[in-house]
């Protein structure tokens, strides 16, 4: 019998494309209307893959807003600190993109370009499912997990934001290690997540 996570997968992936342009349109409106997302000033997206929501419209409505934009790169054989994430700087439609080893488009890699994942603003996270207190299914890598638990003694932690199609809500019984979010976006609605203690929650 499939795994949660593969019946998910496949649920997103089901969608056709009529549906996925529809759900990006909405899910941009959204976003542009939420002050704490127009008011940050760098923000990390991701390029969509495997059936996920595509943010890629409001990415460009980010850039022509002067904001900073960034991708993340897997830093296997990059860095010492393997199974987390660099951030890239990205310009839309210019950056040159590689493909890692999931087959997930990313910026070629250049040192030069990178910031702490801590001086970001807003991350936006991929969501495979998720629930209404916050709890995230991933791909399973354990990527943005190891990431960000990096970060929480850090002067400020970025405002960690989930994108997912309405259907990919489920039950989740998170682990110990699992990084909760402070909101989620769907094609339907936001969904705030209130976590008084969580690190660089700014309401």
């Amino acid at each position: 019998m499939p795994s949660l996570r593969q019946q998910l997968r496949e649920k997103r992936r089901s969608l056709t494309r009529s549906e996925q342009l529809s759900a990006s349109t909405a899910l941009t409106r959204r976003l542009a209307t939420d002050l704490a997302i127009i008011t940050a000033e760098r923000i990390a997206f991701y390029l969509p893959n495997d059936g996920e929501i595509d943010p890629t419209r409001f990415m460009f409505w980010c850039y022509a807003a002067g904001k900073q934009i960034y991708l993340p790169i897997v830093c296997d054989g990059l860095m010492a600190n393997t199974h987390s994430l660099l951030f890239q700087a990205y310009v839309p439609g210019f950056t040159p993109l590689v493909y890692n080893r999931f087959g997930v488009p990313e910026p070629q890699f250049d040192k030069r370009q990178c910031i702490k994942a801590s001086l970001l603003n807003q991350v936006f996270l991929p969501l495979v499912g998720f629930d209404r207190q916050g709890n995230r299914i991933g791909m399973g890598k354990g990527y943005y997990d190891k990431t960000f638990s990096a970060e929480v003694h850090s002067f400020h932690t970025p405002k960690l934001v989930g994108l997912a199609h309405s259907s990919q809500e489920t039950v989740i019984l998170p682990n110990p290690w699992d990084i909760p979010l402070d909101a989620i976006f769907t094609e339907r609605e936001r969904i705030a997540i209130r976590r008084g203690q969580k690190p660089g929650w700014r309401g």
